[in-house]
C-alpha cells in the first residue's frame, strides 16, 4: 500500500485504517522473516512486483515479463518506498532517518509481491493478497527467494 498523508477531520488528524492495517501486517511479516532492530545506518532496497493488467494482450504480457514494459502507472515509487519504510520503523530500525541509501523498483510479474533488503540481509515477503496493488498483506507468508520467483521477470 502506498504511503498516504494523514487526513484531518476538524482539528484531529487520523491515518486511513487501510494504511494502518498495511503497516501492522507488513511489520508482522518482517518480524516473522527475522527482521531485527538496529541503531546503525541502513540501506534499503525494495522491488515491487506488480500484477500484469488482465486486459493486456498475450504479446504485451510477454513484453512485460521480459522487462520491456515499464510499470509507469500508480502507485508512485516514492509512495511505495515511504509506506514500506514507515512500516519497518521499530522493526528493522529505530527510525527511518537511519536509511542512508534506498532503491525502489517497480516491475511486472505473475506473482505479485514485495521484496525488501535491509542492510544487505535479503528477505522476501509473499503476501496472501496483492501487497502493492490491492493494499492488503492478508496473512502474509515468508520464505526465502527461489530461482522460480524471478524466472522471466525483471
Amino acid at each position: 500500500m502506498p504511503w498516504q498523508r494523514s487526513r484531518q477531520n476538524g482539528k484531529r488528524y487520523f491515518t486511513d485504517p487501510k494504511v494502518a492495517k498495511f503497516k501492522e501486517d507488513f511489520a508482522k511479516s518482517a518480524i516473522a522473516a527475522g527482521a531485527k532492530v538496529t541503531k546503525l545506518p541502513c540501506t534499503l532496497a525494495i522491488t515491487c512486483v506488480m500484477p500484469i493488467p488482465a486486459p493486456w494482450s498475450p504479446k504485451r504480457r510477454e513484453e512485460a515479463l521480459a522487462g520491456r514494459a515499464a510499470h509507469t502507472s500508480k502507485p508512485d515509487w516514492d509512495n511505495l518506498g515511504k509506506g514500506i519504510s514507515d512500516a519497518l520503523t521499530g522493526v528493522a530500525w529505530v527510525d527511518d532517518s537511519q536509511v542512508v541509501w534506498a532503491n525502489v523498483r517497480k516491475v511486472y510479474g505473475t506473482n505479485p509481491r514485495t521484496e525488501v533488503s535491509v542492510g544487505g540481509s535479503s528477505v522476501l515477503f509473499v503476501p496472501a493478497g496483492e501487497v502493492v496493488a490491492g493494499g492488503s498483506v492478508g496473512k502474509g507468508l515468508h520464505r526465502e527467494p527461489t530461482a522460480s520467483d524471478d524466472a522471466g521477470e525483471e
